[in-house]
């Protein structure tokens, strides 16, 4: 039997407009192993910064969607970036400290968050690499099929920027500095 992707049925369940014909499934993000295991394809390697490129992805993650019987798509853009301090700028001890981290952690406390270079308001615009992939994922993107766009969320924002662990400090020492840091990035 084909899955024909219906959106509305979605949207039905999460709004409770009405009980949707059918269960349906959404999976908000996809790792790209498991896609290539699913369908029993490579997944492309990035970057996906040409019209080519986009196209070699997007078609791959709709056929696993399709194959998971999804009546949404997700494609997570690069997004605005904030300044982090990356993987190659690491220092030794920061390599030990955080090894399962791509960013290091920039802010610890009050001051490390008023001195954060923010981008002011206005600059942060989508790049020409995420205009190109929603200019092509709305061209290819099967009728009825929705779709799901995202960036990483104002939590995993701040996991990069102030680390798991120092987050769970500044719970306890600095609460509002945390709804400060949500609200902006918000």
């Amino acid at each position: 039997m084909t899955f024909t992707p219906n959106v509305e049925i979605l949207i039905d369940a999460i709004t409770r407009r009405k009980i949707p014909e059918r269960i349906p499934n959404y999976e908000p993000y996809y790792n790209e192993k498991t896609v290539a295991k699913v369908i029993g394809k490579p997944f492309p390697e990035g970057p996906y910064t040409t019209k080519e490129a986009c196209r070699n992805v997007i078609r791959i993650v709709i056929e696993y969607y399709l194959t998971i019987r999804s009546d949404i798509i997700s494609i997570m853009l690069n997004g605005p970036s904030l300044p982090m301090k990356r993987e190659e700028e690491r220092t030794e001890k920061e390599k030990m400290d955080y090894l399962t981290q791509r960013d290091i952690p920039t802010i610890f406390n009050r001051a490390d968050y008023n001195n954060y270079p923010w981008p002011k308001e206005g600059e942060m615009k989508l790049s020409d690499a995420d205009r190109l992939m929603l200019e092509t994922v709305r061209e290819m993107v099967p009728q009825g099929m929705g779709i799901m766009v995202s960036r990483s969320g104002i939590f995993e924002m701040m996991n990069y920027m102030a680390g798991y662990e120092n987050f769970c400090y500044l719970l306890r020492d600095d609460p509002n500095l945390l709804d400060e840091f949500a609200n902006r990035l918000g």
